[in-house]
């Protein structure tokens, strides 16, 4: 029970990342610029939260580098995805990411699966096909140019929702492959380095967006009215990855907890945008919704 309180309370911390990127985009301020206050007050909190004795390896190194290089490039694919569709299934693809981890998990670490489970991989899948269809058109006066326009605009969409999902499951698969590699007799890498990675992790983030941010956007154009949304989402990420690193250090099967909070965000965030910020429902929201949550709920049983 407290391992499914804990996969809860990290659903609905993450879900503020979401809300947080919805109340940024109706004031205009793009998806790094949120992403910036994330990485910024997470590499803060990680430096300060790091032990002294923590390992240092260049194993650790590249896993936090590249694994905050995989934050950058979430992000940019967000901001693409906002332009592009609705934002739930933006949201919804994110959190499909229990899929990648769990795969990965059982093919590194074979660790059990059931036939339910399986079917809630299948259904996950189907639901990422079915949120490809919210894209919006491209406009064209012809009508066979149109046709083809609207399979073209839903196969980038069902791509860009691909590449969501892969690098918003980075971190996931990294930390799971850090708490079975082991450190010479001390213990698995994540036990005696975990603060680091996380360092690195949000700092290349920070280094990248920041950069980004800064050399495209104004400062005083975008701080005042990115600052609420941008502590708020941040608060949901370093909270939730400090809740997500206890989960990972008692080395928790990734085929519990990571559907457990996928499902909490993944409500959070698909519901939001239409309870608070007017996206409207149509079939494929709700199709989409529908095939997110029944791959969660047979994934667990």
């Amino acid at each position: 029970m407290l391992y499914f309180n804990a996969a809860f309370a990290i659903g609905l911390l993450f879900g503020l990342i979401g809300i947080g990127y919805y109340l940024g985009a109706r004031k205009g301020i793009e998806a790094p610029v949120i992403n910036f206050f994330i990485t910024l007050c997470g590499t803060v909190y990680f430096v300060f939260k790091m032990s002294a004795a923590c390992s240092v390896s260049i194993t650790l190194a590249a896993a936090g580098a590249g694994t905050g290089a995989a934050f950058f490039i979430t992000c940019l694919l967000i901001q693409r995805a906002i332009g592009l569709g609705c934002l739930s299934s933006m949201w919804i693809a994110l959190n499909l990411n229990f899929i990648p981890t769990t795969l990965f998990c059982v093919f590194f670490y074979q660790e059990a699966v059931s036939f339910w489970q399986a079917a809630g991989l299948v259904t996950g899948a189907l639901c990422i096909l079915v949120l490809a269809n919210q894209h919006k058109d491209a406009k064209s006066t012809v009508l066979s140019n149109r046709a083809f326009s609207k399979w073209k605009s839903m196969a980038a969409y069902f791509i860009l929702l691909i590449g969501l999902l892969l690098f918003n499951s980075m971190l996931g698969i990294v930390m799971k492959a850090l708490s079975y590699a082991q450190d010479g007799e001390n213990g698995s890498l994540w036990e005696k380095g975990s603060g680091l990675f996380l360092v690195l992790c949000y700092g290349t983030s920070a280094l990248l967006t920041g950069v980004y941010v800064l050399l495209k956007f104004p400062f005083r154009q975008w701080f005042p009215a990115a600052l609420f949304p941008g502590m708020l989402a941040a608060t949901g990420s370093v909270a939730g990855v400090t809740l997500l690193a206890w989960f990972v250090s008692h080395k928790v099967s990734g085929a519990l907890f990571f559907p457990v909070s996928g499902l909490v965000t993944l409500l959070v965030g698909s519901i939001a945008p239409v309870l608070f910020f007017g996206e409207r429902i149509n079939r494929f929201w709700i199709g989409g919704n529908i095939l997110a949550l029944a791959s969660v709920i047979v994934f667990i049983f």
